[in-house]
């Protein structure tokens, strides 16, 4: 490092001599001494206010280091603000405050109308992992984020014990979205299972061995088959022993 340091003296060139600087910044860090990488990472960032991602990579290794709240301060000073929020948004789920995450994510919505929809796609996993079902399909509805929302909103439904109205949603995917409809047969089996009706749950699977060959899904449907049900099929549907 000393060797390093004294070749920065002697560069005369700001662009080299920032990234010597920033190289040194990061052999800190990457060695663990905490306090010598911020100090360089703050010089770094003051030393060059408009570049963002100078200032990311700082406040990354502050999360990193666990100084959440040094990093917040950081993201505060971002060109690009939306940005900023989001990541600060995040911090606080790292720290397991979900409540602030949610909330600095809902004031979002007000602040970036244009990025509402990713904004209420985020929220809606938020919702969903915390257990408020209710909240995230109304989240991922506004989400534009088809189908993917659907298969979401299908298994909060599901949550919610609403098995016919998830399956209901799953056949909307099956119909509109030909590229998911594998997935789409798979879950819907899974939503037959949890409502307790396995006979439906073992035809589905059988079709979908059948009619989407070819997938992964096939794999998965023909392993659940097996296992969970003792029903021993071919990848193209056909049994081969009595179901059990």
């Amino acid at each position: 490092m000393a060797l390093i340091e004294k070749q920065s003296a002697t560069i005369t060139d700001p662009a080299q001599k920032n990234a010597l600087e920033h190289w040194c910044a990061r052999i800190f860090a990457n060695a663990g001494v905490i306090e010598e990488a911020g100090k360089r990472f703050a010089a770094l960032t003051k030393k060059n206010p408009a570049d963002d991602t100078l200032r990311l990579e700082y406040a990354g290794y502050l999360r990193a280091s666990g100084k959440r709240g040094e990093a917040r301060l950081v993201y505060r000073e971002l060109k690009d603000p939306f940005n900023g929020d989001r990541e600060i948004a995040e911090t606080y789920g790292e720290e397991g405050n979900w409540n602030e995450c949610i909330e600095a994510y809902k004031t979002m919505l007000a602040k970036y109308p244009q990025q509402g929809a990713q904004i209420q796609g985020r929220l809606g996993t938020l919702y969903q992992r915390n257990g408020k079902p209710q909240e995230a399909i109304a989240c991922y509805q506004q989400s534009q984020g088809e189908p993917q929302s659907l298969f979401r909103i299908a298994e909060c439904q599901a949550a919610l014990k609403q098995y016919d109205v998830a399956i209901q949603t799953l056949v909307g995917v099956l119909n509109f979205f030909k590229a998911d409809a594998p997935e789409a047969q798979y879950r819907i089996a899974g939503v037959q299972a949890a409502k307790g009706n396995k006979d439906a749950a073992i035809k589905t699977l059988k079709t979908l061995c059948r009619v989407y060959l070819n997938t992964p899904w096939a794999g998965r449907a023909h392993q659940d088959l097996s296992l969970n049900y003792g029903v021993d099929v071919t990848l193209g549907g056909s049994s081969k022993k009595d179901d059990r």
